[in-house]
């Protein structure tokens, strides 16, 4: 069962995942408008659905996962471009991860559901049509960072590890175009 966006998470939590879901559905390729919803555990894409992942790492890390590949299909029905979900889904993935904060977007790749939508620590919001009808999918996993890096005390934590560096000149070289 899917976990939705008010249990066991946190209102911060939720609401980044909401915002995601929104600039994905903006931008998500869809024949109709698409709204954010909360899912219904009946109209859940199964196990076998193709999502497609990408990782986000930044100020908020997360695992963004959507499953659209019907709506998509859809949507460039009519052009000739020969262009996998993953790639069609790109535009829509960045502005999602634009949602939080700066950081680096990887490569989407499209690999079978799974039980990815049953974890615990994923949130899932479902992408409805005009008529209410679930269209695609969109699941978050929020990697927050740790709020302070431990600090080493004591009389170790004192001394300078860079003492031994002490009247060393280094060089630094970079070659571009290798």
């Amino acid at each position: 069962m899917p976990v939705l966006p008010t249990a066991r998470h946190d209102a911060q939590t939720a609401a980044i995942v909401r915002a995601a879901a929104g600039e994905l559905a903006r931008l998500l390729p869809s024949a109709v408008t698409l709204e954010v919803a909360e899912p219904q555990p009946s109209t859940l894409p199964g196990p076998q659905s193709v999502a497609v992942r990408a990782g986000f790492v930044g100020t908020t890390s997360a695992e963004l996962i959507v499953v659209a590949d019907q709506a998509v299909a859809e949507a460039l029905a009519g052009t000739d471009a020969t262009i996998s979900v993953a790639d069609a889904l790109r535009p829509a993935l960045e502005a999602a991860s634009a949602t939080l904060g700066p950081g680096v977007l990887d490569e989407a790749h499209e690999a079978p559901l799974g039980a990815a939508l049953e974890e615990s620590d994923v949130v899932t919001m479902a992408l409805v049509g005009p008529d209410g009808a679930a269209q695609a999918w969109f699941a978050m996993r929020v990697r927050q960072r740790p709020e302070a890096v431990p600090q080493q005390r004591g009389a170790a934590a004192e001394r300078s590890p860079l003492r031994l560096l002490h009247d060393v000149e280094m060089t630094l070289t970079a070659e571009i175009g290798r």
